[in-house]
This record gives C-alpha cells, sequence and structure tokens, in this order.
C-alpha cells in the first residue's frame, strides 16, 4: 500500500522527468511503468515458484496463529521486496528457503531483515567462499603455531646460509665444525620447511583465490567485503610478519548467517 509521502515523491518524480528534454517521457516510462511490471513479475514468478518448493517439503501441518503474527508479516514484506529487487536465480533460491524456515518455524530474529539485506547484496561466489571457510576443521591456533613454527625455519636457514658465506671464517671460529656439517644443517632446514608449508598448504587451500578459480586481486574485495559486513574475521592480525587476509576465519555471526540461508526440517 503506496502513503501519501510515496504519492507525494511519485508525484514529484513525475513532474521532473517531463521538464527534461527528449529524454523525460522515456525515463518516465522505464522507472513507473517497465520497471513496475519487471518486479511485479519476478513476485509472481516467486509466489509459483515457491508454491511447488512447498509442496515437495510435504509439511503436513502449520502454525496459523504464527504466519498471522506481526513479525510475520514483517519477514514476509521483506522478502518479497529483496525478490522484487533481484534477479539472481540462486538468490530466489535462498529466498524460498528462509520463506519456508518463517513459515515451518518462526524464526524471527533482530538480525532477520539485516540477514536479507546481506543475501540481497552478496554474490553467489561470496556465499561460496563463506561456506568453504566454515567447512575448515583445523583449529586457527594450530594453523598459528605452524606459521610461526615456518618463520622461524627460514629465520634459522638464513642465518646458516649467512655462516657459510665466508668459509675461512667459520673454519678460524669453530675448528671442529666442517662446512659439511653446515651443509647438511642447511638441507636439514630447507626439509624442515618444505614440509611445514606442506602442511599449511594441505590444510589451508581454501583460503586460497586459486581454489574459487579467481584473481587474487577479485578473492581480496570479495574478502573485505565479508569482512566488512562481519561475516569472516583476519585472525592473524597482531601476529609477527603477518600478511593481512591471510588466517580468515568465518564469524560467529557468519555461522548464524549460513544457518539462516538453509531449510531446516
Amino acid at each position: 500500500m503506496i502513503n501519501n509521502k510515496e504519492e507525494i515523491s511519485k508525484t514529484a518524480t513525475k513532474v521532473l522527468f517531463g521538464i527534461i528534454p527528449y529524454i523525460g517521457d522515456a525515463l518516465d516510462e522505464v522507472v513507473f511503468e517497465h520497471r513496475s511490471r519487471i518486479k511485479q513479475n519476478r513476485i509472481n514468478q516467486f509466489v509459483e515458484s515457491f508454491k511447488e518448493f512447498y509442496k515437495s517439503l510435504n509439511i503436513k501441518q502449520v502454525k496459523i496463529d504464527d504466519i498471522k503474527s506481526e513479525e510475520f508479516g514483517d519477514v514476509f514484506e521483506a522478502i518479497l521486496r529483496s525478490v522484487a529487487n533481484n534477479r539472481s536465480k540462486h538468490k530466489i533460491e535462498h529466498f524460498k528457503n528462509i520463506l519456508a524456515n518463517q513459515i515451518q518455524h518462526a524464526n524471527y530474529t533482530d538480525f532477520t531483515e539485516t540477514y536479507l539485506d546481506i543475501v540481497s547484496k552478496l554474490n553467489e561466489v561470496q556465499i561460496s567462499i563463506l561456506k568453504s571457510h566454515n567447512e575448515i576443521k583445523t583449529p586457527i591456533e594450530e594453523l598459528t603455531k605452524k606459521e610461526e613454527q615456518l618463520t622461524e625455519t627460514i629465520k634459522k636457514l638464513k642465518k646458516i646460509k649467512e655462516g657459510l658465506i665466508d668459509k675461512a671464517k667459520i673454519k678460524r671460529l669453530n675448528k671442529n665444525e666442517s662446512i659439511a656439517e653446515k651443509e647438511y644443517e642447511i638441507a636439514k632446514s630447507e626439509l624442515e620447511r618444505k614440509k611445514i608449508q606442506d602442511s599449511i598448504k594441505d590444510k589451508d587451500v581454501i583460503r586460497n583465490s586459486e581454489f574459487y578459480s579467481l584473481k587474487q586481486g577479485d578473492y581480496i574485495f570479495y574478502i573485505q567485503d565479508l569482512v566488512s559486513k562481519s561475516l569472516l574475521v583476519d585472525e592473524g592480525i597482531g601476529k609477527h610478519d603477518y600478511k593481512p587476509y591471510r588466517l580468515m576465519t568465518i564469524s560467529e555471526f557468519g555461522k548464524k548467517f549460513l544457518e539462516f540461508l538453509e531449510y531446516k526440517v
């Protein structure tokens, strides 16, 4: 239902378009006729597809009082607004799950409309990144420890190599330590470094852009956007020699958001 303020705003916009030479009428048609039809068609298609989806769930009983509640009305209206403003088929599937959850479980929270807004603003790649981070089983503490081990091993390796620059100096400082022994220490440290790197790589592959077939720049942009929405957290901040966005983990808010997207039987 359009209130007086919306009607006045619409009238004012029409008047404004009317005074624009050449393209005023075309803009008026796009905004008030063509766009309205598109949005209404999206809602109609959503209702039809939701009807078939809901049938497939084979739900036997619904609490009618919950559906008549003010909370459900607010969520239902918010879902329809989101549907009207989105053309993504993936997002429509999310909205169907969300609506089915609201009908079946009436799980309205203070964050419900925030979640709906986030669904509208994220693309499917970002949701995939979020889901992948939710599946990480290696504790962040373990990964951080391995990162620290790697840093120490690299420092040790560098120190040993620097000691080999002047072989004569090594012999003068420690006559009992041969060059061969030093070279053995280097080889051993190199092997240790490789083991740690492989361990981190094996357990951390989904934190890399290649896993999502993305360019590094695009991946970082998506990660930064997820962080700005409090869905991911950079656990490495404040750690020594840490590179940003290396140890990302899903936040509790991010986990609840993913739960919000899934239909619960």
